[in-house]
């Protein structure tokens, strides 16, 4: 279980980003625990890896993530998780090979981030350009990553769309070009997430019934 780190854990400049991101997403001051549940129904997380002569297309499924505001202590923090065994490219062997060798999918079957600061870039009208700071856990290894993101708000209906790099091969995992056979040493993700914000407050109607943060 994950919670809210304390007041004290963040500068007054992240204190106002933090403020700010939450005025962007409409969590009014009179709410106490406010979270933003993605939908992985409606949602795409997809991936592009460079290799020799052609380009390797495919998709995660997105399991579950939550991103928990919490206005008393100013702090942010969540758990967003993709399945690691869902991994698919359009071909049987390859999809083997990454799962196997690249992930180890049977031994670590989930990829999760966890969210720690939120920075607001720019922002007009119901849209944003955000970045979203954290950790990724890949194959049992831990590594800081930042999200850039396009965000935009329609009542309490979110969409997060980001593209991004990850350089997995610097990271530690394998590398699985063979051969004549080489792959590009990062990986591009695409996110299209669809999202709501539920309240445990007085100052934001709930749009389905809530689920609340974990106790800080």
């Amino acid at each position: 279980m994950w919670t809210c780190p304390s007041r004290r854990s963040m500068t007054w400049k992240l204190r106002l980003l933090f403020l700010a991101g939450l005025g962007f997403l409409g969590v009014a001051a009179g709410s106490t625990a406010d979270e933003l549940v993605l939908a992985p129904a409606s949602s795409q997380v997809t991936f592009l890896l460079p290799a020799t002569l052609h380009q390797v297309h495919g998709s995660f499924q997105l399991v579950e993530g939550r991103i928990c505001f919490d206005l008393a202590s100013h702090a942010v923090a969540g758990r967003i998780v993709l399945d690691a065994q869902s991994a698919q490219t359009g071909l049987a062997s390859r999809d083997r090979n990454l799962k196997e060798t690249v992930l180890d999918s049977e031994r670590f079957p989930q990829i999760v981030f966890e969210p720690e600061r939120l920075e607001v870039v720019a922002q007009s009208g119901d849209e944003a350009q955000v970045r979203l700071h954290g950790e990724v856990e890949i194959r049992g290894l831990r590594k800081p990553l930042e999200i850039p993101a396009h965000v935009t708000r329609h009542a309490q209906a979110i969409r997060i769309q980001s593209d991004f790099e990850v350089p997995y091969v610097a990271w530690g995992l394998p590398d699985p070009s063979v051969l004549i056979l080489k792959v590009a040493p990062e990986v591009s993700l695409h996110l299209d997430v669809q999202a709501v914000i539920r309240s445990q407050g007085p100052g934001l109607a709930s749009v389905a019934e809530p689920t609340g943060c974990p106790d800080p």
